[in-house]
Formats: C-alpha cells, sequence, structure tokens
C-alpha cells in the first residue's frame, strides 16, 4: 500500500473542486444580454438550505424589492434586510453562490 501524504492529498482535493467549479459553472443559465444568471434559472437554489431559501424568495418577490433579479446583484445589506436572514444564512448563501 502506498502511503499518501498530507500535501498530495490537499492537491488532489484542489483538483477535484476544480473540477467541481467547471462542471457547474455550464450549468448556470447566464442572461446574455445583461451577463448575469437569473434566479428564476439558478441550478444551485435547490442546493440552498430552507432558511436561505427563505429569504430569497422575499428577495424574488416582485413586492419586494424588483430591482433585484440577478443572483449576482444580492448584496450581503439586502440580503440581511429580510425576514429570517442572519449571518449564518448569508454565510451558506455566499458559499453555495461561490463568492
Amino acid at each position: 500500500m502506498e502511503i499518501i501524504t498530507r500535501k498530495e492529498y490537499d492537491c488532489a482535493l484542489n483538483i477535484v473542486e476544480k473540477y467541481h467549479k467547471q462542471i457547474l459553472s455550464d450549468a448556470i443559465k447566464v442572461d446574455p444580454i445583461v451577463g448575469k444568471t437569473l434566479f428564476k434559472k439558478w441550478d444551485k437554489y435547490r442546493e440552498c438550505p430552507e432558511r436561505v431559501k427563505t429569504v430569497l424568495r422575499f428577495l424574488m418577490d416582485k413586492n419586494t424589492r424588483e430591482e433585484i433579479i440577478y443572483v449576482e446583484d444580492v448584496t450581503k445589506e439586502v440580503f440581511l434586510e429580510q425576514r429570517n436572514a442572519g449571518i449564518k444564512s448569508w454565510k451558506q448563501f455566499e458559499e453555495i453562490r461561490g463568492y
């Protein structure tokens, strides 16, 4: 049995993460005119925990924020203004969104 070092393990994980990002980036639907992802077409929505989904539904509601229709337009301030939103939910959203 070959011994694998921690450094080799970390390198392998980095490669797997890059591969996942590559695959997921192909799956995201982007508005070709604006170059941003519409909430309604964001494939990662189903990966969100229920609390994050609730906050995003408030954002998608036209009565709440008509100007926020793209995933890229969600800022920390706008997110945290929503009901049921907290720092933990924001961090989960950031992690799933990728930045």
